[in-house]
């Protein structure tokens, strides 16, 4: 899994050609969808992914993992944020 941060979502030649999934830090995530036109944005950022949303996830924000490992006592697993993924993925589909 690779890191897409915001400079990349706006030239989608740094991540065609290969078939690895990405990472999409919340803060990139939040650059996306902070507009009036953030549909049209999360279009275009992603045309490439449209056929293939499953490749792309979402992170927790930082904040909310440090809340999670403290309240667990334990290290969390994975950064990846299922809820805000799957809302993505659900969204490049239509």
């Amino acid at each position: 899994m690779r890191l897409l941060d915001q400079n990349q979502m706006s030239n989608p030649a740094s991540f065609s050609g290969t078939t690895d999934d990405f990472l999409i830090p919340d803060i990139a995530w939040f650059e996306n969808i902070k507009s009036e036109g953030w549909r049209d944005d999360i279009s275009s950022s992603f045309a490439l992914f449209h056929k293939e949303p499953h490749r792309l996830h979402i992170a927790y924000c930082v904040g909310e993992l440090l809340r999670q490992e403290m309240k667990m006592h334990q290290p969390v697993e994975s950064p990846i944020d299922s809820k805000k993924t799957n809302q993505l993925q659900e969204l490049l589909k239509n």
